[in-house]
């Protein structure tokens, strides 16, 4: 999954015409959010109560998010 990030966030960011000074800024921006939010969000789901189990209600409001900034991001970009 890194490979595919590393591959294709400088054609994304030129497509989407970001100027060259703001390409460091997007490499940096998800280290430093996978080093905040995942142990939040980690510490949520250990607390969690739910009768899907701990994992699955996390697990499916991410996918919900993933699909829906998808759509929105195609819709942007074209």
């Amino acid at each position: 999954m890194y490979a595919v990030e590393t591959a294709l966030t400088v054609p994304i960011l030129t497509s989407l015409r970001v100027p060259e000074s703001f390409y460091s800024m997007a490499w940096l921006i998800s280290p430093i959010l996978g080093f905040f939010l995942q142990p939040i969000i980690g510490m949520w789901s250990d607390t969690c109560k739910c009768k899907w189990g701990r994992r699955r209600p996390f697990i499916l409001a991410f996918a919900i998010g993933k699909l829906t900034f998808k759509k929105e991001n195609e819709t942007f970009i074209n």
